[in-house]
């Protein structure tokens, strides 16, 4: 489940970054990279995955799981796989309706990989542990993790939309309701 719920993840990327209307903040960072490297935009995101992860491992590797590995290879791989396949958008009406999917893709993919408890990917881990040394709230965290990718990715070349700042915002409840229904209707643990 958890693997499914990774290449659902992967989906929704490739359509946020196809509508064109920007990615997901960590993506933006992966675009950075890929742009100063040759790399696809997907190994790029395993290598910031990957990079999360051994700093992830070295801190507190009570966050990992096989899942945390899972994640760094699957979603990287989903991304360039639909990036393969996508069209661009015919019009405006349809990059909205594709970064509308993407962002319920990836909450959904959240929500499900989520769900397994089969440890969290390396974004997670390092938010939760950021949250727990510096004593403040998850999501400010990932505030922190979000504008950082965005700053950096920025700075190596990459743009942001507003559909980086509405997946921001709607990607998390999203993951949310997902992890919820699945809870309430006989969860995946």
């Amino acid at each position: 489940m958890a693997t499914i719920g990774f290449a659902i993840m992967g989906f929704g990327i490739g359509l946020f970054i196809m509508a064109g209307l920007g990615a997901d903040p960590v993506t933006v960072l992966a675009q950075g990279i890929a742009l100063n490297t040759g790399i696809t935009v997907g190994r790029a995101n395993q290598l910031v995955s990957l990079g999360l992860l051994l700093a992830v491992l070295i801190v507190d590797r009570s966050k990992l799981g096989v899942g945390t590995l899972i994640n760094a290879i699957v979603v990287g791989w989903a991304m360039d796989m639909s990036l393969a396949v996508l069209g661009a958008p015919a019009g405006a009406v349809a990059a909205w309706a594709m970064l509308g999917l993407g962002i319920l893709l990836l909450g959904l993919g959240v929500g499900i990989y989520v769900s397994t408890g089969v440890g969290q990917g390396s974004v997670e881990g390092a938010m939760t542990i950021l949250a727990e040394r510096l004593r403040v709230s998850v999501g400010f965290t990932r505030i922190i993790i979000d504008v950082s990718s965005v700053i950096a990715g920025t700075l190596l070349g990459a743009g942001f939309g507003p559909g980086t700042v509405v997946g921001a915002l709607l990607t998390g409840p999203v993951a949310a309701l997902t992890i919820g229904l699945i809870a309430r209707f006989g969860g995946a643990r």
